[in-house]
């Protein structure tokens, strides 16, 4: 009896390692591939890209796996919610047949890569191997852009050079190394936040690193209703360092100026700081105010999921073609544009409360980090970058909280 129960044990255990793998492809997968197919690509260059397949055979290798876990813990609720996107999606597409590729395309990266997330985060239940297996992924994006650089001699850099895609990969990477931190200051921790963090500074965009200030925030205050010590401590640490970037605020930027560009990095936030540009956006201006006036035309059920993309290349004077690329930049903004003030109005507000409970009325500390940690890489970025409905992050950080939600109000066994 006693050996039969050592072994449920330890097929619990397999099975939820392979749920956190599986839950770790949303933010390394990416990197994985560049790192494994760089490194063979170093010594011989496979037919027919048979090393590209290969790791994406052991990606899905690992989802067949731990597919049963996922599905057998799925609910009501997950489903009622995937259901409503799914409807909404198909709904907007019968009303606009005639824009069928472009909603073919939409329509890829939202059902296919975006929402099945939602059942995957779900089916987490121990969130201190999460975040091992977090701490873990961190390094692998780390390492995997420090190789591209230096290595496989990939070319990123230049004095004005913008790797917007390449500064929102490392973005989790900082993110569970600021995690880290908090948990133990240990220099490994903080070396490796800091390395992360300027290299993002040496892509030239901004949007990431205002995620990585707001996600410290959060942080802070979930720290500080779990453990008030520890959140004074790091209160007076914080002040601390705010004090002295103040006082020496232009210093630092005359000497990251210096360095980045003796590094041949960008200094493209540096100047922008120096110059006092770094809020201003027009394009972004642009894009909110035309998105207004569609939610002003259509202010009770909205444009439909995906179309405001159609309407806004329309008033931006691009094709249909470009139609994809553009969006409000607001999640908040490109809900009420899908589905109206009222409709949308309740989705967004279902939405904070998912969100508030799962951090503020939660008890699982474990539960509570690894939801600020996709807050901070699936939420942060799409209050004025991305859209919500082509973000896997997104979708991973409701499935969390959907979770999370449910086991706050109603305990589960």
């Amino acid at each position: 009896m006693e050996l039969t129960n050592e072994r449920v044990i330890d097929i619990k255990i397999k099975t939820e390692v392979l749920v956190c793998l599986t839950v770790c492809l949303v933010i390394a997968a990416s990197s994985t591939v560049a790192l494994f197919n760089g490194m063979v690509r170093m010594f011989l260059t496979p037919p027919l890209k048979l090393d590209t397949l290969f790791i994406y055979g052991v990606f899905i290798f690992i989802v067949i796996l731990s597919l049963e876990s996922i599905l057998t813990r799925s609910s009501l609720v997950l489903y009622t919610v995937t259901t409503f996107f799914i409807i909404s999606y198909l709904f907007t597409f019968l009303l606009n047949s005639h824009y069928s590729e472009y909603f073919f395309n939409i329509g890829f990266s939202f059902l296919v890569q975006s929402v099945p997330w939602l059942l995957v985060t779900y089916a987490v239940r121990d969130y201190k191997l999460l975040k091992k297996y977090l701490y873990i992924s961190a390094f692998v994006i780390l390492v995997s852009h420090i190789a591209s650089l230096f290595l496989f001699r990939r070319d990123l850099f230049g004095e004005q050079s913008y790797q917007q895609y390449y500064t929102y990969v490392l973005l989790p990477a900082a993110v569970i190394f600021i995690d880290a931190v908090y948990e133990k200051k240990s220099f490994l921790n903080i070396a490796s936040s800091i390395i992360t963090i300027f290299y993002m500074v040496s892509m030239g965009a901004r949007g990431p690193l205002v995620c990585v200030v707001l996600y410290i925030l959060l942080k802070h205050v979930a720290t500080y209703r779990l453990n008030t010590k520890k959140a004074i401590y790091s209160s007076v640490l914080l002040a601390l360092l705010g004090f002295c970037i103040y006082i020496f605020f232009y210093d630092i930027l005359a000497g990251l100026l210096f360095l980045l560009e003796k590094l041949n990095f960008s200094t493209r936030i540096i100047k922008l700081l120096i110059e006092g540009y770094f809020f201003q956006d027009t394009a972004r201006v642009r894009l909110f105010k035309y998105s207004l006036d569609i939610l002003k035309a259509n202010p009770l059920l909205g444009v439909g999921l995906g179309k405001d993309r159609i309407l806004l290349a329309g008033k931006i004077g691009s094709g249909i073609s470009e139609a994809i690329g553009w969006y409000p930049h607001n999640i908040f903004l490109e809900i009420s544009l899908h589905f109206g003030i009222f409709i949308g109005g309740a989705v967004i507000l279902f939405l904070l409360r998912v969100i508030y409970i799962s951090i503020f009325r939660n008890t699982d500390k474990y539960a509570v980090d690894s939801v600020c940690i996709f807050m901070g890489i699936g939420f942060f970025p799409l209050l004025f970058s991305g859209s919500y409905i082509t973000s896997p992050e997104f979708f991973a950080l409701i499935g969390f909280c959907l979770y999370q939600y449910r086991k706050v109000k109603k305990p589960v066994r």
